[in-house]
């Protein structure tokens, strides 16, 4: 039997005015739809709602027509307050869990305990937890009876026990049952009373036989491009709502699913005209609206650090703050700049003059919509939410965008009014009632509007059991999704795990088995899929997946191979585009002759004097010297988490420009020891850094430069270095000196510069060194490729005399770099050796130097693309403007 059989007979039954209990809404509704549609088609009205329902329904309806004395505790948030109250007056044994994570794992416990037939406050087994456990059960229990209420997994067992006292009804000696081969116990019990008492007819979900296609992609991302490109083959012979995806891991592959579908067939719901219908793929709490709703409190609670701040201040639903987007953003970047991290206060004063520019009240309304939540002590639940109601209607929140704003909003006013009324009294911290909000909030599952008739069916892997199609895919059968791991049951004992379904590994493979069957049942054609990885990791085949008539799926790349469903999403559409606009230029830039006249500008007045730094954007690329030093374009720099680079180097060349002048000093003294230089650059460093200690970064950079016990820093690693070099005869001659005026053979433009360090040796000559806390450059990138100007030029300025405060070298005169990147990447580099000639070097680079600049100021700034057919860097910031991009 499949369920195409399954249905029709249920269909001939309901017509004879059977009642069918069932036990998913999915499988209610779409028996609806078939009787509903089978009744036109023989001209009878079909508007006559056939009488299936779920058991759950069935029993909710039951019970209030038996008008007993005492209802079911449904309000989760009635349940946590009588739980809470108990958890009050006893505490748990051990280091407990969050209170409001411990009221979720007790009301679980109870509930499968009721449905298993295990009794909450009865087990041999002893241990502080079980039975504290069966204590707080006792006071709950107590607590619920004396309210007129008991647990709703009750419900099956009160009904139950009332069957057969009760008389015999018309309706009941035509009943059918579909399903329930793993109901709780008193389920099972309940269906066997009405059996007794009405002679119901059981119907077990079909076992299918269907053959399944068994596709293995590469990746998960593969698997679901597959999956779209099978989706719309299957249009071709399928009604859309005749085809079916079903998730056994909805967790990944729902919010995957949605996005391509979006992606390829637009808005998910359209009314009955609907490409798809989803399964809900994500609870409140994963809403944005309702995210953006908490972000006060998640700010306070959180430390009131600037990230937090700044998501709340971007939110689009505050309309007080979605007009001044802009403005705002700069408010992060002031922020970092200034180093303010975190405190509500320091972030708003930092930005004190642009909120007052902005808003009426500056930095108050934003304040006092913070302010509430920081402070210590507890109010009523009451209290809280009107602080929020207040906060919203202030920041004009909220501004909905759609469909699915409008049902999360509704949910969660819906959710907060339900809290203030069973906890309205009550009074909570700031930080109980978020936890409190976010776990009723995690129960809540949110799905727009939509129809279970119209459309590709995206279902969860229990929804299938006893449903019609004509073809369903099912993504992702690996293990760890099919079966389900065992699952969490803290609170229940070793011998009461095994009575629980998905209590240990042998229940959960028995239930995926017979889930399995089911789903063979489902339709004639079914399309199994499983990734060989995930996140570089294999992936191991679901125990249900066998390898006969296995196919694996090559990758493909969208805008490359044909792929039709892809190929309709507007991001693949536009790489298609611009891969086609760009191919004939690419085509065109490797066989015809560059046009350097575009790169051709009104000569420049020549700059009286340029840096060595300028002087190296020239030698790199005209066309970054004529953007940064002409233009004035500069690049927004990315901010770096910690120091950034560039305020680390600066730092480190100021700590040794302080410490070698004044080591100079104390090296005139002849009882000068080694160690009192050790202890003088340990104070420099200190007292450079000591005024920013506050902050964390900086206490690692202190570290970092000092060093511990046993393992010494990067600059008391040069110091020793330093320290060999002044033994092998070389000594500290000049720090920090300039140079100004010196001319370039061939070009009126003269060079200013300055040099960190001059060292000097009684038969070597003269030194100059450069720092470097990041890579040192090559030598081909100094001597062969002109790119690095700076040792070249300080050497040329040292030869001439021009330098400030320095003699005039002889011929013995030479330049290197000092690495200073970390501890273990520190050495003294020289590229001009002091006891080599590099006299006839130096003239050349004066020519080169000399062309190059003579060529900018006479209008040439092509850039290296073209002027060299060279590549360019891939971080140069100007890739995008000069043409290389």
């Amino acid at each position: 039997m499949t369920n195409h059989d399954l249905q029709n007979r249920l269909l001939a039954l309901l017509e004879e005015g059977y009642t069918v209990l069932a036990e998913t809404e999915r499988f209610v509704h779409q028996i609806q739809r078939q009787f509903r549609l089978r009744r036109i088609a023989e001209g009878k009205p079909g508007w006559d709602a056939p009488k299936i329902f779920t058991l759950n329904r069935w029993m909710e309806n039951f019970w209030t027509e038996l008008l007993p004395e005492e209802l079911p505790a449904s309000s989760s948030f009635l349940r946590s307050q009588f739980l809470k109250n108990c958890l009050d007056e006893a505490p748990p044994p051990e280091p407990p869990a969050p209170e409001v994570e411990l009221i979720h794992l007790l009301d679980e416990s109870f509930e499968q305990c009721l449905r298993f037939a295990i009794d909450p406050a009865g087990g041999q087994e002893s241990g502080p937890m079980i039975g504290w456990r069966r204590q707080i059960w006792r006071s709950f229990d107590d607590r619920l009876a004396r309210r007129g209420l008991f647990h709703p997994a009750r419900l099956p067992e009160k009904i139950a026990h009332r069957i057969p006292g009760l008389e015999r009804k018309a309706s009941w000696s035509r009943m059918a049952f579909v399903g329930f081969e793993f109901a709780g116990h008193w389920e099972k019990y309940l269906l066997e009373e009405l059996q007794k008492k009405t002679g119901a007819v059981f119907f077990a979900l079909p076992a299918g036989k269907a053959q399944p296609d068994r596709l293995v992609y590469s990746d998960p991302e593969q698997e679901i491009t597959g999956l779209m490109e099978n989706l719309l083959i299957a249009v071709r012979e399928h009604a859309p709502h005749d085809i079916a995806v079903v998730l056994c891991d909805s967790e990944f592959y729902s919010p995957a699913i949605s996005n391509r579908l979006q992606d390829i067939l637009g808005e998910p719901i359209r009314a009955q005209r609907a490409a798809y219908n989803l399964w809900p793929d994500r609870n409140l709490c994963g809403q944005g609206l309702y995210n953006a709703a908490v972000l006060p409190i998640r700010c306070a609670l959180g430390g009131e650090k600037r990230n937090d701040l700044f998501t709340f201040l971007r939110s689009p639903y505050y309309g007080s703050f979605s007009r001044w987007n802009r403005r705002l953003s700069l408010w992060d970047r002031t922020w970092r700049e200034k180093g303010v991290e975190s405190g509500i206060d320091p972030l708003l004063e930092a930005v004190r003059d642009s909120a007052e520019e902005i808003f009426p009240d500056g930095c108050s309304g934003i304040r006092a919509a913070i302010a509430p939540f920081l402070e210590v002590g507890v109010k009523m639940v009451s209290n809280w939410a009107e602080t929020l109601r207040r906060i919203w209607t202030a920041l004009q929140f909220p501004v909905l965008a759609n469909e699915l704003d409008q049902i999360t909003w509704d949910n969660l006013v819906q959710i907060i009014a339900e809290f203030e009324t069973v906890f309205g009294e009550t009074s909570l911290s700031a930080h109980e009632f978020f936890e409190y909000l976010t776990a009723a909030a995690s129960r809540v599952r949110v799905q727009k509007s939509g129809f279970e008739d119209a459309g590709i069916q995206v279902l969860g892997r229990l929804d299938v059991r006893g449903l019609c199609f004509g073809k369903i895919f099912i993504p992702g059968l690996v293990s760890g999704s099919f079966p389900q791991p065992v699952r969490s049951l803290p609170l229940l004992s070793s011998s009461e795990r095994p009575k629980v379904l998905g209590g240990t590994i042998e229940s959960q493979f028995a239930f995926a088995h017979h889930l399995y069957a089911n789903f063979l049942a489902a339709a004639p054609q079914i399309v199994l899929s499983r990734p060989a990885a995930k996140d570089g990791e294999i992936c191991i085949p679901s125990p249900f997946w066998t390898e006969d008539g296995e196919k694996n799926i090559d990758p493909v790349i969208p805008w490359k191979h044909s792929l039709p469903a892809m190929q309709r999403a507007r991001w693949v559409r536009q790489s298609i585009a611009k891969i086609g606009v760009w191919a004939p230029i690419e085509s065109a830039k490797a066989f015809c002759e560059p046009d350097r006249s575009q790169f051709q500008i009104q000569p420049l007045p020549t700059a009286n004097r340029i840096s060595v730094t300028e002087l190296q954007s020239a030698l790199l690329c005209p066309a970054r010297y004529f953007f940064r030093h002409v233009l004035g374009l500069e690049e927004l720099d990315e901010f770096e988490p910690g120091i950034p680079a560039l305020e680390r180097g600066q730092n480190v060349h100021r700590i040794l420009a302080s410490f070698v002048l004044h080591a100079i000093e104390k090296l005139a003294e002849a009882d000068l020891q080694f160690e009192a230089l050790s202890d003088l650059l340990k104070k420099t460093i200190t007292g450079a850094i000591g005024p920013r200690l506050s902050h964390a970064v900086w206490t690692v950079e202190l570290e970092r430069l000092i060093g511990k016990p046993g393992y010494p820093g990067l600059l008391l690693k040069w110091l020793d270095t330093e320290r060999d070099r002044m033994l092998d005869g070389w000594s500290w001659m000049a720090v920090e000196r300039p140079f100004d005026g010196l001319e370039i053979d061939g070009c009126e433009t003269r060079l200013k510069g300055r040099l960190d360090r001059i060292d000097s040796h009684p038969q070597r000559g003269l030194i100059c060194w450069d720092y470097k806390t990041g890579r040192l450059p090559r030598r081909a990138e100094v001597i062969d490729k002109n790119n690095e100007p700076q040792l070249p030029a300080y050497l040329l300025a040292l030869s001439r005399g021009n330098v400030t405060g320095a003699l005039k070298a002889n011929d013995n005169c030479g330049a290197g770099f000092i690495e200073l990147r970390s501890p273990g990447n520190m050495k003294h580099q020289v590229m001009f050796d002091p006891s080599e000639q590099h006299g006839l070097f130096l003239k050349d680079w004066e020519k080169r130097v000399g062309a190059a600049l003579n060529s900018i100021f006479a209008g040439d700034m092509s850039p290296l693309w073209l002027k060299e057919g060279s590549a360019c860097e891939e971080n140069c910031v100007y890739r995008g403007i000069c043409g290389s991009a």
